[in-house]
C-alpha cells in the first residue's frame, strides 16, 4: 500500500493510526495556531480503512476508553441530544454545552430524530411524507443502488453563522457529511470531517462512523434486493488533520508502541440488531444503576460484540462507582 500524509491506507485502524502520528509528528504540513492553541495539521487527508470492524486501537499509551466509545454511539444511534447522559461518560463534555442541557454536536439527533415534511402530488393526489435524514438516505440506495445521492448533513450553514454570532458558541460539529455507496455489491462510507484531532477525536469518530455504515448495511439487508450485500471499505476524510502541542510527546510515545511491538488485528465480530437493542436497553440500566449486579454472563446468548460492547459499558460504570465512593 502507498501511503503518504495526505492518503494513507490499512486493513485495520492501527495500521491507519501510527502512520497518521508519524506524519503529523514528523512531516507536518503546517505548524498554526487556530484560537490560540498551536498545532502541527495535515490538510486534505484520507484515510481508507479497508475491514471497517477493524475499528480499534491497541496502543497501550492511547489507552482508548470504549466506555465512552460505546456510550457515544449509543446516544448517536439513539437520536439523543441531552448533555446529561454525555457527561456521565465524559466529564468534559459540560464545556461544549451552550445551554447546560444539550450538546449541538448531536450527530444522531441530526440524522434521525430531525425530520423534514414533504409534500408532493402523486396521480393527483397530495402526500405528505416526514422523514429523517436516515430514512431517505435507505430510500435513496434502494431507488438506486448505484447513487450518488447519499449524502447526510451534519455540519450547516447555521452552524456557521452562530459561531460568528456575537454570543458564540462552545461546540460547531467538526463532522461536515456522511455519503454512503454502493458498489460491487459493497456497502461503503466516506465521511468528511471539517477538522480532526488525532488523539482525543478521530478514535472516537471512527469507531462511531464505522459502526454506522454497519447499521446501515443491516437495515439495507432486511430488503430482499440487498440480502447479499456486503461491508466494503470506509474513507475518512479531514479538512484539517492535526495534532495539540499538549499531545505531542504522547504521539511520539504511541508511535514507539507501534514501533516496539507488532499491533494486534484485532476485528470485531458482525453487529447484530437485535443484539444492539439488548445494548441500548442494558445501557440505561447500567448508566442509571437499576441492576448493580448485572454481569455479563446474564448476556451469554448474545453475540460477541454485544457481549463486548457491555463489557465496557460495566467497566465504565465500575470506573464511575469508584470515583463515587473515593469522594464519599
Amino acid at each position: 500500500m502507498v501511503n503518504d500524509r495526505h492518503f494513507i491506507e490499512g486493513d485495520t485502524f492501527d495500521d491507519i493510526y501510527k502512520d497518521v502520528l508519524f506524519n503529523l509528528i514528523v512531516h507536518p504540513q503546517y505548524i498554526c495556531s487556530p484560537r490560540g492553541s498551536k498545532v502541527k495539521e495535515n490538510i486534505g487527508v484520507t484515510l481508507k480503512l479497508n475491514n471497517p470492524r477493524a475499528r480499534l486501537i491497541t496502543a497501550p499509551r492511547r489507552a482508548a476508553n470504549y466506555g465512552f466509545g460505546v456510550g457515544e454511539f449509543l446516544w448517536y444511534w439513539q437520536g439523543k441530544q441531552d448533555l446529561e447522559t454525555m457527561v456521565y461518560y465524559n466529564k468534559r463534555m459540560k464545556d461544549f454545552s451552550d445551554d447546560g442541557k444539550t450538546l449541538t454536536s448531536a450527530y444522531g439527533y441530526r440524522l434521525k430524530e430531525e425530520k423534514t415534511t414533504v409534500e408532493d402530488a402523486v396521480d393527483g393526489e397530495l402526500h405528505v411524507t416526514t422523514l429523517s435524514q436516515w430514512d431517505v438516505a435507505k430510500r435513496t440506495l434502494t431507488a438506486d443502488p448505484d447513487s450518488r445521492r447519499c449524502v447526510l448533513h451534519i455540519n450547516r450553514p447555521l452552524d456557521q453563522h452562530i459561531a460568528t454570532s456575537p454570543s458564540g458558541t462552545k461546540d460547531v460539529p467538526c463532522t461536515l457529511s456522511l455519503q454512503f455507496f454502493i458498489r460491487n455489491n459493497k456497502l461503503e462510507l466516506h465521511t468528511h470531517m471539517r477538522s480532526n484531532d488525532v488523539i482525543w477525536g478521530l478514535a472516537y469518530d471512527l469507531f462511531s462512523f464505522t459502526l454506522f455504515q454497519e447499521c446501515m448495511l443491516l437495515e439495507l439487508k432486511k430488503d430482499e434486493k440487498f440480502k447479499d450485500l456486503e461491508l466494503g471499505a470506509y474513507y475518512h476524510t479531514a479538512g484539517s488533520l492535526h495534532i495539540y502541542e499538549t499531545h505531542f510527546k504522547q504521539a511520539e510515545d504511541i508511535c514507539g508502541d507501534y514501533i516496539n511491538r507488532k499491533a494486534r488485528p484485532i476485528a470485531m465480530a458482525p453487529l447484530d440488531l437485535d443484539g444492539l437493542a439488548v445494548v441500548c436497553t442494558a445501557e440505561e440500566d447500567i448508566r442509571l444503576k437499576r441492576d448493580t449486579s448485572l454481569e455479563l454472563m446474564d448476556y451469554a446468548q448474545a453475540d460477541d460484540t454485544t457481549i463486548w460492547m457491555l463489557d465496557q459499558l460495566i467497566e465504565h460504570r465500575k470506573k464511575r462507582d469508584a470515583e463515587e465512593k473515593k469522594v464519599a
